[in-house]
C-alpha cells in the first residue's frame, strides 16, 4: 500500500480523537505516522492476537491485547493491531448468558485506547461478575483504558513484572494538517469551540476542561470498582503513571500476585487439560474445535462411561489401581457420603439409646410389679396379721432372683415363703409370755383384752429390735 495513502487513512483516523492510553505508546504511534512507518506496528509473522474469547472447561475467557478501539478499523482488520469493543461486548454478553460457563478469566496485556466505548465495556465486565466471578490477569501491561476495563473486575491478579497504571486523558489534533501543507477548515461563529485553536490560551483551555473531565469519569469509575475513594486514585494509583508488580498490589491497583494458568487451575478444580480452539462466535455462539480435543478423566467418565469402566478394570487387573483412574470428584462425593452416613448413624444412635432407657425403665416396673403380686399373694396365705404386712414386705430384694432380664418366680417364691415361715415362728414363740400379763389368767380372751394386745404388740417391736428389752 502507498505510503502516503496509508499515513493519510491512519491520520484521518486519530485526527481528534480522545485517547486513555499509555502516552509513551501513543508517542510511539503517533511517530509512526508522522514518519509513514505505520507498518512497523503490525504484529510479527501477522499472527493476529487483537480481542478474543474462549472456553476451558467451565471458565470463559476473555483475551485483551493491543490497543483499544471502539469499532473494527483498518488497524484492527488489515493491521492486526489491537481488537474493537463492539465486537468482543457480544461475544462477552453470548458466553455470559451459557450455563456450562460458571466463571471468567480476563487476560489484559493493553496500553488503552480510544475512550469511546471503553466505560460501557466496563460496566458490562461489572455486570457480568455480579453474576458470574470475573478474575482479571495482567501478565504484561494494563495501562489508561486497559486498566479502566480491568478494574471492573471482582479480582485482579498480576505478574512481578506487569505494568499498571497511566489514569488519564489525551486528544490528539493536527491543526497544521499534514506534510503536503495542511487543511484550512472555517467554523461558523455560533459555535467557536468548534475546532479552537489550541495555539491560543483559550483554545488549549477548553481542551484541558474536556480531557478533565473525561478523566474524571475514569478516576471515578475506577475508585468504584476497586472500593477506594477518588483521592485515593489521584494519589495512590500512580497519578498518571505506571506501577510495577508488586507496588500496584500495594497501592490498592491489584489483588495479588500470580500467574494465568494458577487462576485457571483454581477456577477449573485444577485441571490443567484444556479444550484449545474452541471460540465463542459472536453470531450463533456455536463452538469450532481445532486441532485435537483432549479428554480429561472426569470429562471421559462423563461422555463415555462404558469406555471409562473399562480402561478402570483394565488398570486394576495390570495392577495400576493407583495410577490416577480413580475420578477426584468421586472421591469428594464418597466423602460427603461418608460425613452424611455418620451424621445420619449418630442421629439414630440417639434414637435407640433414648429407646432402649424407656424400655429399660418399663422393664423394670413389669418386673417390680410381678414381685410386688407374689409377695401380696403368698403373705395373703400366711398366718401374719395384715397391719404386720408392711414390716414384712420388700425384705426380699427381688432383683436378686432376675436373671438376664427375667424374674426367676421359683427361687423368689421360695425366698418370700421362708421369710413368712420366720415371722409366724418369731410370732408363735412370743405369744405364751404376753399371756402371762394378763390380769384375767391364762386365758387372753378373760380380762383386759386391749392390755393383751399392747403386750402382744411390744414383742413384736421387740422381736424387729424397734424396742430395747430391758435387763
Amino acid at each position: 500500500m502507498n505510503k502516503k495513502i496509508t499515513k493519510y487513512a491512519i491520520s484521518s483516523l486519530v485526527a481528534d480523537t480522545v485517547w486513555c492510553v499509555d502516552f509513551n505508546w501513543l508517542q510511539s504511534f503517533l511517530s509512526a505516522i508522522e514518519h509513514s512507518d505505520i507498518m512497523s506496528l503490525q504484529l510479527k509473522e501477522s499472527k493476529r492476537v487483537g480481542f478474543n474469547t474462549s472456553v476451558r472447561e467451565n471458565v470463559g475467557i476473555i483475551e485483551l491485547s493491543g490497543p483499544i478501539f471502539y469499532r473494527s478499523n483498518f488497524l484492527t482488520e488489515i493491521l492486526g493491531i489491537g481488537g474493537a469493543l463492539q465486537s468482543i461486548s457480544k461475544e462477552v454478553y453470548l458466553l455470559s448468558e451459557n450455563e456450562d460457563v460458571t466463571e471468567f478469566v480476563m487476560t489484559v496485556d493493553s496500553p488503552g485506547g480510544t475512550v469511546t466505548g471503553v466505560n460501557e465495556f466496563a460496566d458490562l465486565i461489572k455486570r457480568v461478575g455480579e453474576k458470574k466471578p470475573v478474575s482479571a490477569y495482567v501478565g504484561g501491561t494494563s495501562a489508561s483504558a486497559g486498566y479502566w476495563i480491568t478494574s471492573a473486575a471482582n479480582e485482579i491478579v498480576v505478574s512481578p513484572t506487569a505494568r499498571l497504571g497511566s489514569i488519564g486523558v489525551v486528544k490528539t489534533i493536527y491543526p497544521d494538517g499534514d506534510d503536503d501543507g495542511g487543511v484550512v477548515e472555517i467554523v461558523s461563529s455560533a459555535s467557536p469551540y468548534k475546532r479552537p485553536d489550541i495555539k491560543t490560551k483559550d483554545g488549549r483551555a477548553d481542551q484541558q476542561r474536556e480531557v478533565d473531565e473525561l478523566a474524571e469519569v475514569f478516576i471515578n469509575t475506577v475508585a468504584k470498582n476497586r472500593n477506594v475513594s477518588p483521592s485515593v486514585v489521584i494519589s495512590e494509583f500512580g497519578a498518571g503513571g505506571i506501577l510495577v508488580g508488586e507496588n500496584a498490589v500495594k497501592s490498592g491497583m491489584a489483588d495479588r500476585i500470580g500467574y494465568f494458568e494458577d487462576i485457571l487451575s483454581q477456577k477449573t478444580g485444577g485441571g490443567s487439560n484444556s479444550t484449545p480452539g474452541i471460540n465463542a462466535n459472536a453470531d450463533n455462539f456455536k463452538t469450532v474445535v481445532q486441532g485435537e480435543n483432549i479428554m480429561n478423566l472426569s470429562e471421559l467418565k462423563a461422555a463415555h462411561p462404558e469406555l471409562y469402566k473399562e480402561v478402570y478394570e483394565a488398570g486394576v487387573a495390570e495392577g495400576k489401581k493407583g495410577d490416577s483412574v480413580v475420578d477426584p470428584s468421586d472421591l469428594i462425593k464418597k466423602d460427603e457420603e461418608i460425613a452424611s452416613l455418620k451424621q445420619t448413624l449418630g442421629a439414630q444412635a440417639e434414637q435407640l439409646s433414648s429407646l432402649e432407657k424407656r424400655e429399660t425403665i418399663r422393664a423394670e416396673k413389669e418386673l417390680a410389679a410381678t414381685a410386688k403380686s407374689i409377695e401380696t399373694a403368698l403373705l395373703a396365705t400366711s398366718d401374719i396379721p395384715k397391719r404386720l404386712y408392711p414390716k414384712v414386705e420388700g425384705r426380699v430384694d427381688f432383683n436378686a432372683h432376675v436373671e438376664n432380664g427375667v424374674l426367676n418366680v421359683e427361687t423368689f417364691e421360695k425366698a418370700i415363703s421362708a421369710e413368712i415361715k420366720d415371722w409366724e415362728d418369731s410370732l408363735e414363740a412370743v405369744t405364751p409370755k404376753v399371756q402371762g400379763f394378763s390380769t384375767g389368767g391364762a386365758d387372753p380372751s378373760v380380762g383386759d383384752k386391749s392390755k393383751n394386745q399392747s403386750d402382744i404388740d411390744n414383742c413384736v417391736e421387740r422381736m424387729l429390735g424397734y424396742v430395747t428389752i430391758p435387763e
